[in-house]
């Protein structure tokens, strides 16, 4: 029989699917550096996949789309700028890097 999962299980099964499979497009909005920090505890030490690189920037995106809609507390890219150096330190793809620096510069630029 299932057990019951809490909120944080719940959100960390979520935020796993969407790395492995790609975020539809309303998913992981309003929740800023929370997604970074859910992920960051999710993959570890663990090393992604390309496709998942590109889904977790997809994610990353679509968590700051909206600034007046996420909680202060999590509105500052502290866990993001860190989860997408890690990224770009993990891949040696010249695109999959482009990617990723110019998520760092427009989170910087907000």
């Amino acid at each position: 029989m299932p057990r019951n999962q809490t909120a944080e299980e719940y959100r960390a099964e979520f935020m796993q699917s969407l790395i492995a499979t790609g975020a539809p497009e309303h998913t992981a909005g309003q929740l800023g550096d929370q997604a970074a920090a859910m992920i960051r505890k999710i993959i570890g030490v663990n090393a992604l996949t390309a496709d998942e690189i590109t889904h977790v920037l997809g994610i990353l995106r679509r968590a700051y789309e909206k600034p007046e809609s996420i909680p202060t507390a999590a509105l500052a890219p502290t866990e993001t700028l860190l989860l997408l150096h890690t990224l770009a330190e993990s891949t040696s793809d010249p695109a999959l890097k482009q990617q990723i620096g110019e998520t760092i510069t427009a989170l910087q630029v907000q």
